[in-house]
């Protein structure tokens, strides 16, 4: 017997606009099924946390952290990021497109994680956020210092 699921996510909407809502056409389905609320991923964007839903893991396993794509007809980007760029287009990891996401996640469908396990695939992803993505355990003292720098400046 094949069971079907309909998963319904409202994006953006805190569950304190539904309680305090009326519902009845979703009342009636959580009535007759389940109805779960779950936490937010980080960075809490659509694409984000739609793939963190349907695939049950991590932005950090599932590799997909933004909500945008790189369209180079509105930004420029600075001549050292370039290679940087051209090899994660080139690996598939960044698109221009939506055309191009298409294409990739078809490809990819059957075992994502596999894919995105790869060694060249993590070694361009380490390099990309080494060099861009700066992360660190003392990430809250490092910011303030650097706001604090900032406002010096302004003053």
């Amino acid at each position: 017997m094949n069971k079907k699921l309909l998963l319904i996510s409202l994006d953006g909407c805190s569950p304190d606009y539904i309680e305090k809502s009326p519902t009845p056409n979703l009342d009636r389905l959580v009535r007759a099924g389940f109805y779960k609320e779950i936490r937010a991923m980080a960075p809490t964007v659509t694409n984000v946390n739609n793939v963190s839903l349907v695939t049950g893991t991590y932005p950090g396993t599932h590799g997909i952290t933004a909500n945008y794509f790189g369209d180079s007809n509105y930004w420029e980007l600075r001549l050292p990021t370039q290679p940087y760029f051209d090899r994660l287009r080139q690996l598939g990891i960044l698109h221009d497109t939506p055309g191009f996401v298409a294409q990739k996640v078809s490809e990819i469908c059957d075992d994502p994680i596999a894919w995105r396990q790869q060694s060249e695939i993590q070694i361009a992803r380490s390099q990309f956020c080494y060099q861009f993505a700066h992360t660190s355990d003392n990430w809250l003292k490092e910011w303030k210092t650097e706001l604090l720098s900032l406002k010096s400046q302004n003053t």
